[in-house]
């Protein structure tokens, strides 16, 4: 993602769904608000008229890799609706995993 996003848009509905996957609501807001890494959008649709996007991130935890559905809201406002290891996805995790690499090794150049 270019810019992290600000706020996270959290409720009784989605909250309990996101978060019952062992995924954590500090996890989920490190990987939407870039605290420690950078997050890449990996497939963005309209769902009933609604944008969704999937989101691969790194947690601020060591080793600890979220992918991501969400609502992309005006203002920079993020609604997640789903949450799930990348360790559970070994594929997905090594992509992004070399997508990091490739990311950090830019920023150490400049």
């Amino acid at each position: 993602m270019r810019r992290p996003f600000l706020t996270i848009e959290w409720d009784d509905h989605n909250r309990p769904h996101v978060l019952r996957h062992g995924c954590t609501q500090n996890g989920v807001e490190d990987v939407l608000r870039q605290r420690c890494h950078p997050a890449r959008v990996v497939e963005q649709q309209n769902v009933s008229s609604q944008p969704r996007w999937r989101v691969q991130g790194r947690t601020c935890q060591p080793d600890e890799y979220y992918g991501l559905a969400i609502i992309p809201k005006p203002d920079r406002v993020a609604r997640p609706i789903a949450c799930w290891n990348l360790a559970d996805q070994p594929e997905a995790l090594r992509r992004y995993q070399a997508w990091l690499r490739a990311v950090e090794a830019r920023g150490a150049r400049r």
